[in-house]
């Protein structure tokens, strides 16, 4: 009986040093699978993880509130909105200014002028006219967006 007492105790010792050795190996490779996606993450040129510009922001910005607008125009006959200042559209550090150049520009005064509009007469048509104008200029410029952009249409 003390025979197959130590054998058991033997056998549950080394059970546990391996289910022990295991787990540690477990964390060391959730650490290099982190220190892996992070490294993923990273600018492959320069090491740099990527840091959205002023535009970038700002866009993202306009997108998530003129989302909720577009909610509020929906389920509201006279929704009460609060408007955001976007003029910023006009000077805001680009994630690459070569991007940016006169026809830019010229679009952003169109977006702020039907922006304006629709701060004016909050309407289902002026808040198209709006996205329109977002798809117009990002048809010149950075088109990835537009897809998201149309889905916020009526």
């Amino acid at each position: 009986m003390s025979n197959s007492l130590i054998s058991i105790s033997i056998l549950f010792t080394l059970l546990s040093l391996l289910l022990i050795s295991c787990n540690g190996e477990s964390k060391s490779n959730e650490q290099a699978n982190t220190s892996s996606s992070i490294q993923n993450a990273a600018d492959s040129t320069s090491g740099v993880l990527y840091k959205p510009s002023e535009l970038a922001l700002l866009m993202r910005q306009m997108h998530e509130e003129l989302e909720q607008t577009g909610i509020e125009l929906k389920d509201n006959p006279e929704p009460q909105i609060s408007f955001a200042d976007y003029s910023g559209i006009i000077g805001s550090t680009p994630t690459n200014p070569d991007e940016i150049d006169a026809n830019y520009d010229a679009m952003a005064r169109v977006w702020l002028s039907a922006y304006n509009e629709f701060k004016e007469e909050p309407s289902r048509e002026n808040y198209n006219k709006v996205m329109e104008t977002c798809v117009a200029c990002h048809k010149h410029n950075c088109p990835g967006p537009i897809g998201k952009i149309e889905k916020l249409k009526f």
